[in-house]
């Protein structure tokens, strides 16, 4: 994936664990150059506590979720709707 947000895709279940591990080390990445930052969750996804769910929030103020995969559930890379961030 590209370093610019616009270009972004989501990702709807990652292949294995070792390419989630390499989504998060890129996302670690970005948030080191200053691309992307965290903020406070405030939608968890699918309304449940039970996932490990990060939000990252870009330059241009678009926020994504980074939902871990949790067996059966292969995760989650999704842009956060505005409803869910109020």
């Amino acid at each position: 994936m590209d370093e610019d947000p616009e270009s972004w895709s989501e990702i709807h279940g990652f292949r294995s664990p070792g390419e989630y591990r390499k989504f998060e080390a890129w996302l670690a990445g970005l948030e080191q150059r200053g691309v992307v930052h965290r903020v406070v969750v405030t939608a968890p996804y699918a309304g449940s506590s039970m996932f490990v769910e990060t939000w990252y929030r870009t330059t241009g103020g678009e926020t994504w979720r980074v939902v871990a995969p949790e067996a059966p559930f292969a995760g989650l890379f999704a842009r956060v709707s505005e409803a869910c961030e109020r």
